[in-house]
């Protein structure tokens, strides 16, 4: 790679990372009752008003500054097991309408303890609206017949900028008692 075309390549790296709003390291909690959960989100990212929040999300977060061709957004839904099943069991399930999805690619999936719960992190990207390809991480928990899915998505060339934040977000999911 000639130094003129290293040079370049930098400076885009600078500039996709001077547009991310990755979140600064400050959190605020927000506890929905209802919804039966708490999660963080950063601070400088703003709840979506519950009008325009399509229905079946119980909540959504943007940043006020957006990077790449993505709207990012952390998104909570909130659901009822059809019966007795098993975290795994209920994933494999949720793989058809992500595996329907365009473009779908997993990237990886691991078991993980969120606050005391087992869970499943989940990283893909796949083809989002309008026709763009987004990078999501999905976090997985169940508790009881309660099932909740938190998602983190942005553009995939915005992802590494975000996912040291996106990680604390799902981290930061709990299950109200």
């Amino acid at each position: 790679m000639t130094l003129s075309r290293l040079m370049l390549a930098l400076l885009a790296a600078v500039l996709i990372s001077a547009g991310c709003s990755c979140g600064g390291g400050e959190y605020t909690l927000y506890t929905d009752e209802a919804g039966g959960f708490a999660i963080s989100h950063p601070t400088d990212w703003e709840q979506v008003p519950q009008e325009e929040v399509p229905e079946g999300i119980l909540v959504i977060f943007r940043p006020t500054v957006t990077c790449g061709n993505v709207s990012e957004s952390i998104n909570v839904v909130e659901g009822t097991l059809p019966g007795p099943m098993t975290l795994d069991d209920w994933f494999a399930d949720k793989q058809a309408p992500l595996s329907s999805l365009g473009e779908y690619t997993p990237i990886s999936t691991d078991k993980v303890t969120v606050n005391g719960r087992e869970a499943i992190k989940h990283v893909y990207t796949a083809l989002g609206a309008p026709s763009t390809i987004v990078q999501a991480m999905q976090l997985y928990v169940m508790d009881g017949m309660s099932v909740w899915i938190v998602t983190c998505r942005c553009d995939p060339a915005c992802y590494d900028g975000y996912e040291a934040m996106f990680d604390a977000v799902v981290r930061s999911f709990r299950v109200l008692d």
